[in-house]
C-alpha cells in the first residue's frame, strides 16, 4: 500500500494548534447509549475509504512544506507532471515559489533560478502527509463536509463525542474516513434488505462517486445484524433478539482472550510491568461498556503503575499480590456479562436521593417512558439539552440544510466579519425578496456599522452602488476615498463594479487584514454549571411520594452516606425491574461523580461502588445520574423527619409566559382595557435601585459614623496590599507580557487565572525558565510571581515551586549590596552640621547610621505614644543624639503650661 509519511514536527511547532472535529470523533462506548426498543434489532452499515490521505489534495502553499528527503537532481525526475510544472512555472518567473524558505523570516522576493538539469530539489507530496499534526483535523473535516452536503451527518442522529445520544434515528458517525449508519427495525428484518441506514449509506456512496473518492467496496458492510463498528461489536441477530436484548460490548474474541490471559496471570507470582501495563489498559477498555464494574480493578493499578520512586526497567518482574490477582480473576469471570443491553426499557420512574448524618431518604416520582429516557440518555453529558416535549416533526420538510450553524458566521452576530450588497436601488422587483431578512437586526447590534456607497461615490457610473455592515473592520478609509472619486467618474468595466474601482478593492481587502493582524480579543468561555433546568422543574413538580426513608445505624462521612443512598435505588429496582434505563438525582457532586465514573480512589467509597456493581450487572440495572440542587431536592424532606414540601405554584412554563411580551399583546383584554390580573405587568428591565430584601450597604450608627463617612468620601480604600504608584506600573506590564506568552503557547489567559494553584506554578516555573535563558533580570521573574501573587490571594502560600526556581536563580546570580557608606565620611558630615549649627540634622545622620534606620524612619520618628524601636550602641554616638533631642524643660508638664499662660497674660 501507498504510504506518505513525512516527518512535519518542525513546521507544526510554528503552525496554530487545531480545534477540529477530531475531538467529537464517536467512540464505541458511546455506542452503548443507543437505545433499541425491545423486540427490535438494529441494521448496521459501514463503509472505509481507501487510503484517504492521499486522497486529500493540498494547496500549493502547503505542499511547499510536504518536503521530504533524500535530495534529487531535476533530471531524475524528468518525463513526470511535477518536472514539467516546475519548469513551467520557472519559465513564468515564479521560481521563488519553488523555494521552501520563501516568506518565512520575511526575506525578499528572489530573482529567477537557472533551471538545469543538475538542480537540486526536494520531491513534495500535494496529499496530506500522515506525519501532519492536522492532517486528521483537515481530512475529517472535508470528509464531514462532503457529505453534509449529501444529506448525511445531520440532525439529531449524528453520533458524536461529548454529545448526548438522541432517541431519535437513524443514527451515523463519521470516524475520519470511515462512515457508518444504524437504524432500528422490525425483529424480522433481513439482513441486507432495505433500511434507513442502508440509505444513508447509499447516499454517502453516491456523493463518494460524484466527487471520485475512492473506497474499499469489497470491506463495505451492509445491513447486518452484527457487526464490529469503532472498536465495539453490536449484536443483535435473531437469537439474541428473541431473549429480548441488544447487545453492544468489547468484541467477544477479545473478551474472551483477555479473560484467559488474565487468568494464566493470576496464577504467578510476579509479572512484568510491560504484561501489567497490557491488561490494566485492555481492561479499561473492556469495562466502559459496563463502568460500573470499574470498582473491582483497585490493587492491580498499583501493581501497573508501581511507585513513583521505581526506575526499572519493563522487562523486570514486579510481585503480583494476590489481591490483584483476586481482581483479575474475578473480571475474568464476570467477562461475559461486560457489555451492555440496548433493550432495556426505560424505568417508569425518576428517584431523588439525599443523605444527612442521621438519616436517608428515596423519593419517586412516576413519568412517561419517553421523558425517563429522555433523562436518561441526558444523563452522562454535562449540559447536555434535555426535551421537555417531543421533538417536532416536519410536515413534508426535507432535510436539514447541510450548512452547519458552526459554520455560518451571520447566524453568529458577533462573530460577523463584513456583509457587503448592492442598495435597494439595484434590486429588481422580482428578487427584491432575496435581501437578508437579519440586514435590520443586524444594524442594530452593538458595535455594526453601516456604509452606503452611490455608484458615483465610488467613480463609476452605471451602478446604483453597494450598502455594507460590519463589525471589526474599520472602513473609514473607503469613505474618505468615495469623495474624492466622485469627482472622477469612469463607465463602469464590463458590468463588474469591482474591476471598475481597484482603489475601493485595495482599501476593503486592507480592512480585513488589519482586522485579521490585531490581537485577538480574550472572550470569556460559556458558563457552565451542575444544574440543569429540565431537573429544577421536575423537582419542583407535583406527584412525588417517599418510597423509603431510613435511619443510619452508624456515622459515616456524608459522601459515603450519599452514595449508598443511590445504592438503596440500585437495589430496589434490581429486586423490582428487569433491565431498566435508571435516573437518579442526587445532590452530593462527589458522589454522582463516583457512582457515574464507577470507581474513586477512596477507601470508604468502594465497598459502596462494588455493591452498587453488584446489583446493577446482577439485576440488569443502567442509571444515570443528574445532579439536583440542595434547595430543591424533594428527598431532603424526609433526612430530616419533615413531611414533603408542596409543588411549586410557579413553573418554567409560566415563567416564559410572563417575560414573553409577544405573547402577552394578543390576550384578551378586560373591558377596562387594564392587564389580565391573572397575567400583572412585569418589567423585565433590573432596577438597582431597589434591590432585593436584606441587601444594600451598611448604613452609619450614629452621629459619630456618620462624620467618620464625611471624611472618608473623598478617597477610596484600594484593593489587596498597598504597594508604590511605580511597582504597580512595573508588575502591570510584566503581567501583560506573561499573559502574552501564554497566547503564544496556546494556553487560555482565563483559564490561567482561574486554574489550581499546581498548575499556575508549574506555568510560572517554565516561564522563569525561558526568561533565564533569554537573558531577563531575576526581578522579572520575582515581580511576576508577586503580581499573580497579589491577583489570587488565596494561592500565595502555594507557589513554592515558583519560588525554589527564584531560589536556585540567585545561587547562580547571588545579590551585590551597595558598599556601606565609611566612618569617616560619617565623621565629616556631624563635624560640617554641628559647625553650621544644624543640630537636628547631626542627629539624624547619626541615628540613621548606627541604628540602622532608613531615613524615612528617622524622620518620621516622634514622641507621640506610638510603637517605635531602634538600638544605637555607640557611645559617641548615644551623647550626640541625647544632646540634640534631650529634654529642654526639667519642670513638670503643668508648670509648664501655667508658666506659658503668665507670659502670654
Amino acid at each position: 500500500k501507498q504510504r506518505q509519511i513525512g516527518d512535519r514536527r518542525g513546521q507544526n511547532s510554528w503552525e496554530a494548534r487545531l480545534c477540529g472535529p477530531s475531538r467529537f470523533l464517536p467512540t464505541g462506548a458511546l455506542l452503548a447509549r443507543l437505545h433499541v426498543p425491545k423486540g427490535f434489532c438494529l441494521s448496521d452499515c459501514v463503509t472505509d475509504r481507501r487510503d484517504f490521505y492521499t486522497q486529500a489534495r493540498v494547496p500549493f502553499e502547503r505542499s511547499r512544506t510536504n518536503a521530504v528527503g533524500p535530495c534529487f537532481q531535476l533530471s531524475d525526475f524528468r518525463g513526470l507532471s511535477a518536472h514539467l510544472d516546475f519548469c513551467t512555472k520557472a519559465v513564468e518567473n515564479q521560481a521563488w515559489a519553488l523555494s521552501s524558505c520563501e516568506g518565512v523570516l520575511d526575506f525578499p522576493p528572489r530573482p529567477s533560478v537557472l533551471v538545469s538539469d543538475s538542480l537540486p530539489v526536494h520531491p513534495t507530496f500535494k496529499a496530506l502527509l500522515q506525519g501532519d499534526a492536522g492532517g486528521v483535523e483537515f481530512a475529517t473535516a472535508a470528509h464531514l463536509g462532503m457529505l453534509q452536503s449529501a444529506g448525511c451527518l445531520l440532525g439529531p442522529g449524528r453520533l458524536q463525542s461529548k454529545h448526548r445520544v438522541s432517541a431519535q434515528g437513524p443514527g451515523s458517525g463519521l470516524i475520519i474516513d470511515d462512515f457508518f449508519s444504524l437504524s432500528v427495525e422490525a425483529s424480522d428484518f433481513v439482513p441486507g434488505g432495505p433500511s434507513a441506514s442502508l440509505g444513508l449509506l447509499h447516499r454517502a456512496k453516491a456523493a463518494y462517486t460524484r466527487e471520485a473518492v475512492l473506497g474499499s467496496d469489497e470491506k463495505d458492510v451492509l445491513a447486518q445484524r452484527v457487526l464490529k463498528v469503532a472498536g465495539a461489536e453490536i449484536d443483535t441477530d435473531p437469537t439474541t433478539t428473541s431473549d429480548g436484548l441488544a447487545l453492544v460490548g468489547y468484541p467477544v474474541a477479545k473478551r474472551l482472550a483477555l479473560s484467559a490471559a488474565s487468568l494464566r496471570a493470576a496464577q504467578c507470582s510476579h509479572i512484568t510491568a510491560e504484561l501489567a501495563d497490557m491488561l490494566c489498559g485492555s481492561w479499561v477498555a473492556c469495562l466502559l461498556y459496563r463502568r460500573c464494574l470499574m470498582s473491582v480493578l483497585d490493587r492491580f493499578f498499583a501493581v501497573s503503575r508501581g511507585e513513583p520512586a521505581e526506575n526499572i526497567a519493563r522487562e523486570a518482574l514486579r510481585p503480583l499480590p494476590r489481591r490483584a490477582a483476586g481482581e483479575l480473576q474475578l473480571l475474568a469471570v464476570l467477562a461475559p456479562v461486560i457489555c451492555s443491553n440496548l433493550s432495556a426499557d426505560p424505568c417508569e420512574r425518576i428517584f431523588a436521593t439525599d443523605a444527612s448524618n442521621t438519616h436517608g431518604a428515596v423519593c419517586a416520582r412516576s413519568v412517561s417512558p419517553e421523558v425517563s429516557l429522555d433523562f436518561w440518555l441526558a444523563s452522562d453529558f454535562r449540559g447536555a439539552a434535555v426535551h421537555l416535549a417531543p421533538l417536532p416533526r416536519g410536515k413534508g420538510a426535507g432535510d436539514d440544510p447541510a450548512a452547519s450553524a458552526d459554520t455560518v458566521p451571520l447566524r453568529q452576530l458577533m462573530s460577523l466579519n463584513s456583509l457587503i450588497l448592492p442598495t435597494r436601488a439595484a434590486f429588481t422587483l422580482r428578487v427584491l425578496a432575496r435581501r437578508p431578512p437579519l440586514w435590520g437586526r443586524l444594524s442594530r447590534v452593538p458595535g455594526v456599522r453601516g456604509l452606503k456607497l452611490s455608484g458615483a461615490a465610488l467613480g463609476v457610473s452605471g451602478h446604483s452602488g453597494l450598502a455594507s455592515l460590519s463589525y471589526g473592520l474599520d472602513l473609514s478609509a473607503l469613505d474618505r476615498d468615495a469623495r474624492k472619486a466622485s469627482r472622477h467618474v469612469v463607465p463602469l468595466s464590463g458590468g463588474c463594479l469591482w474591476a471598475s474601482c481597484p482603489s475601493a478593492v485595495r482599501r476593503i481587502a486592507g480592512a480585513f487584514a488589519k482586522a485579521l493582524r490585531a490581537p485577538r480579543r480574550d472572550e470569556p468561555g460559556p458558563l457552565t454549571g451542575l444544574e440543569n433546568l429540565a431537573v429544577n422543574d421536575l423537582l419542583l413538580s407535583e406527584g412525588w411520594s417517599v418510597l423509603s426513608a431510613w435511619r443510619w445505624s452508624s456515622r459515616k462521612h456524608i459522601n459515603v452516606l450519599e452514595a449508598r443512598a443511590v445504592a438503596a435505588v440500585v437495589r430496589d429496582c434490581a429486586h423490582r425491574e428487569g433491565d431498566t434505563k435508571v435516573t437518579i438525582l442526587a445532590d452530593s457532586s462527589v458522589a454522582r461523580g463516583t457512582v457515574a465514573k464507577g470507581r474513586s480512589s477512596s477507601h470508604q467509597l468502594r465497598p459502596v461502588l462494588l455493591k452498587i456493581a453488584a446489583c446493577a450487572v446482577a439485576g440488569g440495572v443502567y442509571h444515570g445520574l443528574h445532579h439536583a440542587p440542595t434547595r430543591l431536592n424533594i428527598a431532603d424532606d424526609p433526612t430530616r423527619s419533615k413531611p414533603l414540601r408542596a409543588a411549586s405554584s410557579a413553573s418554567l412554563l409560566r415563567l416564559v409566559l410572563a417575560l414573553s411580551q409577544s405573547f402577552r399583546r394578543e390576550l384578551p383584554q378586560h373591558e377596562n382595557t387594564e392587564p389580565a390580573p391573572a397575567l400583572p405587568w412585569i418589567s423585565k428591565c433590573f432596577d438597582a435601585t431597589l434591590g432585593y430584601p436584606g441587601e444594600g450597604p451598611l448604613q452609619p450608627r450614629h452621629a459619630k459614623d456618620e462624620g467618620r463617612q464625611r471624611e472618608r468620601a473623598r478617597s477610596t480604600l484600594p484593593e489587596g496590599r498597598p504597594i508604590l504608584q511605580r511597582t504597580t506600573a512595573n508588575r502591570e506590564h510584566l503581567v501583560k507580557n506573561l499573559e502574552a506568552w501564554l497566547r503564544g503557547r496556546g494556553v487560555s489567559v482565563e483559564s490561567f487565572w482561574t486554574a489550581s494553584a499546581e498548575q499556575v506554578a508549574n506555568l510560572l516555573s517554565v516561564y522563569g525558565r525561558e526568561l533565564f535563558d533569554a537573558g531577563f533580570p531575576y526581578w522579572h521573574y520575582a515581580e511576576t510571581i508577586n503580581s499573580v501573587s497579589g491577583r489570587r490571594p488565596a494561592i500565595r502560600r502555594q507557589m513554592q515551586g515558583a519560588w525554589d526556581l527564584a531560589f536556585s536563580w540567585m545561587t547562580l546570580e547571588p545579590h551585590t549590596h551597595h558598599t556601606a557608606m565609611p566612618s569617616v565620611v560619617l565623621l565629616a558630615l556631624l563635624t560640617v552640621c554641628l559647625v553650621w549649627g544644624w543640630r537636628s540634622e547631626a542627629g539624624i545622620f547619626g541615628l540613621s547610621w548606627g541604628a540602622l534606620l532608613r531615613i524615612g524612619e528617622a524622620t518620621s520618628a516622634t514622641r507621640t505614644a506610638r510603637h517605635q524601636a531602634a538600638k544605637l550602641e555607640p557611645q559617641d554616638l548615644v551623647l550626640l543624639v541625647d544632646s540634640v533631642w534631650t529634654q529642654r524643660w526639667q519642670g513638670s508638664a503643668s508648670f509648664l503650661e501655667r508658666q506659658s499662660v503668665e507670659d502670654d497674660g
